[in-house]
């Protein structure tokens, strides 16, 4: 049970976490969010829940080739949770408040662990006192700005999830062996004794926990080796020089072996190791034994051809993750695509940087391993605190394996949202440094008030930095914005500024941006395929169709900038290029309604209404919702006098796109024309309900005019052609058609 003084400290660091992140709760849904939240089908109402346990992160199938492979089933069952509470709607604020609420649980649950590493005193609460150690841990992680991205970005909730399932096995294992200060002497003679039922029953359910944060992220099954650590230093207390004499002495070896055994070690590594491998089994299986396929843009590190330039690189962004902990000012929402360029040799000046930070590793491992071996009943101060970092060490760098290309190629340069584990060592390991500067400065009477003054300092100065980062987190203008002045060699940072640019209108932004990432890239495909597009939006056909056809040379299975430079070709009167693109693009990607849109379209422009309508109606069997193609159908059917069929198409079209202009319009048209005045008089009022811009209104009542002037309701015909006259002065129809009544009446 924890004391009060350490309930309100659990208090005091919800606090601080809250004061950090809080300004994330209006945020919108950005970046990855798009793609994981807003464009996942698994998080719809009306799909299959058990559907989510068979797809990856992102709602792909993960037994396909092209899935990314991140199973996270609890995570996007969380996500669906979201969308029940609010009916299905999408609102990002409900999202982001689970998100600040999980990171508020996940900094208590950690202080609880520093309390467990700390604590001098072993179990007793009332003997150990308040432990500030263990508060600053807590409180530093609470407020480290390098956790930005996992809570302000909802598709960080998965490093959250498996934070607090990480932090609450490494509990439930502490509790799986006996208590930390037992003394030798009254320790148990034998592992089977040491492990009683309780102990047992702690180790099951911390499995479990392991293995439910492996669902929330891969990243999760790594506390199995912290558990090794933590059992092996903390409580067995074997240090690395009697590892080393076991290996050349056989009497430091049977000792070693007869300690291990007695205190259980054996048999909980044993379990320990048997449920890891369990793991790892059900892990590739799910993934049908295949590893996810990523770019060299992804990861050129991992792509280099030469040995050293691939281990200096690796080398280096290992060095770049540690000083983004130390000091996380440069934040950057993505690292890739000439972020970090490659170190290519010993003569490049970030060999500096590599060196520093293999020296710091070194010295702290030689004074790890220099530590003597514990031979007394007591365990000293200095012992402990020395062991104490090799378990730091050991939750900094086992969280961080999956992420260090070691075992396998990752699909990124730097994520910051990976050192959301590893940094809770780095929260204990700065505490024990601090620690060992008082004692080394124990003459002045001042030091212990400097070093609180100097942590309170970086508190504030963390606490201001997230709320910084969160800011920026909120919107895609301000991520992106600030990512230029991080990485302005990135582009991709350029490729998304252009990208929300342009849906926010603003051409000549995105069009500059787009330039700037294909100057930066000249084969990036995305880049070129979006320029392109917007070019053609201007009617710089010629110059889109060159940077169109770059985009498909980049990327040859490109589906969508194959139907775009299909679009090109066609509006450039290169038909049979055109349809060849189009069935390159259905080729690559065979569900790809848009493209048999399109190639209906280009069908209808060579007067081949027959395989126009067949390629509409393909493109409406993939996506019963392309308003497009049901309205291209209904208006090839009138044009060609099938009145009747394009009256039941548009009945057709309404049980699934009840409420679109254009549908009830053009029913309105054809109503009229087969001389159902009362249906067509019912349709364009339905239109006018429905549309979206006075040009839409002008235009149905117009039409709504023409009906009542055939009709002979003169009057009423009058205010319709007066409506659509007062919303769209310059449209002429309806101008010359009120001209026309006017003169009939005076007539």
């Amino acid at each position: 049970m924890l004391a009060v003084r350490e309930l309100a400290a659990c208090f005091i660091v919800t606090g601080i976490a809250l004061a950090c992140y809080s300004n994330s709760a209006d945020g919108d849904f950005v970046f990855d969010d798009s793609e994981a939240i807003v464009g996942n089908q698994d998080l719809q109402m009306d799909s299959d829940v058990w559907l989510l346990w068979q797809h990856d992160f992102w709602g792909d199938p993960i037994s396909s080739k092209t899935s990314h492979k991140s199973y996270r089933p609890i995570t996007v069952l969380t996500f669906r949770w979201n969308c029940w509470f609010t009916n299905g709607d999408l609102r990002p604020w409900g999202f982001h408040v689970v998100n600040i609420c999980l990171h508020c649980i996940c900094s208590v649950l950690f202080y609880c662990v520093a309390l467990t590493i700390l604590r001098r005193t072993g179990t007793d609460d009332r003997a150990a006192g308040f432990d500030w150690a263990s508060f600053a841990s807590g409180a530093l992680f609470a407020a480290h700005p390098i956790h930005s991205e996992s809570v302000a970005a909802v598709v960080g909730r998965a490093d959250l999830l498996a934070a607090v399932f990480f932090f609450s096995a490494i509990l439930c294992f502490s509790r799986a062996c006996p208590p930390l200060s037992l003394p030798q002497q009254e320790q148990p003679a034998s592992g089977a004794s040491a492990m009683r039922a309780g102990h047992w029953a702690w180790l099951m359910l911390s499995l479990f926990l392991s293995a439910t944060a492996m669902l929330c992220k891969e990243q999760g099954v790594t506390a199995l080796g912290v558990f090794f650590a933590y059992d092996l230093v903390l409580w067995c207390s074997i240090t690395p020089r009697q590892i080393f004499k076991a290996v050349q002495c056989n009497k430091a070896r049977a000792a070693t072996y007869s300690c291990l055994r007695q205190n259980g070690f054996l048999g909980r590594q044993l379990v320990t190791a048997g449920a890891g491998l369990a793991c790892l089994a059900m892990r590739w299986h799910i993934m049908g034994g295949q590893t996810p396929t990523f770019q060299p843009l992804d990861n050129p590190a991992s792509f280099a051809n030469s040995t050293v330039t691939r281990t200096l690189s690796y080398n280096y962004l290992y060095a770049l993750n540690g000083w983004l902990l130390l000091c996380p000012q440069w934040l950057c929402f993505d690292w890739a695509m000439g972020c970090v360029p490659l170190v290519t040799g010993l003569l490049d000046q970030r060999c500096v940087a590599i060196l520093l930070f293999w020296v710091i590793a070194a010295m702290l491992i030689y004074r790890c391993a220099a530590m003597p071996v514990v031979g007394s009943a007591v365990i000293t101060g200095s012992s402990l605190d020395t062991r104490r970092v090799l378990v730091a060490l050991a939750m900094i760098v086992i969280p961080f394996l999956p992420a260090s290309n070691l075992f396998f190629r990752v699909g990124f340069v730097v994520a910051e949202r990976v050192l959301y584990l590893p940094s809770a060592g780095y929260c204990i390991l700065v505490v024990l440094g601090s620690q060992r500067i008082c004692r080394m400065l124990r003459s002045s009477r001042y030091t212990s008030t400097v070093m609180m003054a100097v942590g309170a300092l970086l508190l504030l100065i963390f606490i201001g930095r997230s709320r910084e980062r969160s800011f920026e987190w909120r919107r895609e203008e301000t991520l992106f914005a600030s990512g230029a002045l991080v990485c302005p060699l990135n582009a991709k940072v350029h490729y998304n500024i252009g990208k929300v640019n342009a849906d926010a209108g603003r051409g000549d932004v995105a069009l500059a941006a787009y330039r700037e990432a294909v100057e930066l890239h000249e084969d990036y495909d995305q880049a070129l395929n979006n320029l392109g597009n917007l070019l053609k939006e201007q009617g710089k056909l010629q110059e889109a169709h060159g940077f169109l056809q770059r985009a498909v040379k980049a990327n040859p299975k490109f589906a969508a900038a194959w139907m775009n430079l299909g679009i090109a070709k066609a509006d450039l009167n290169m038909i049979a290029e055109a349809e060849e693109c189009y069935n390159e693009a259905i080729r690559h990607r065979r569900k790809y309604p848009d493209a048999w849109y399109n190639l209906g379209n280009l069908h209808l422009k060579t007067k081949q209404h027959h395989r126009a309508l067949q390629a509409w109606r393909k493109a409406i069997e993939l996506k019963r919702t392309h308003s497009g193609a049901w309205h291209n159908m209904a208006l090839a059917l009138e044009e060609t006098n099938r009145l009747q069929e394009a009256r039941a198409l548009l009945a057709e079209s309404f049980t699934v796109l009840p409420n679109v202009f254009d549908l009830h319009l053009t029913m309105a048209n054809v109503c009229g024309k087969l001389s159902d005045t009362k249906r067509s008089e019912e349709e364009f009022k339905a239109a006018i309900s429905l549309a979206t811009s006075t040009t839409q209104a002008a235009s149905a009542w117009a039409n709504l005019g023409v009906l009542y002037h055939r009709a002979k309701d003169k009057s009423s015909a009058e205010d319709a052609y007066r409506n659509a006259e007062k919303l769209a002065p310059g449209q002429t129809a309806a101008k010359q058609n009120l001209q026309m009544l006017l003169k009939s009446k005076r007539s």
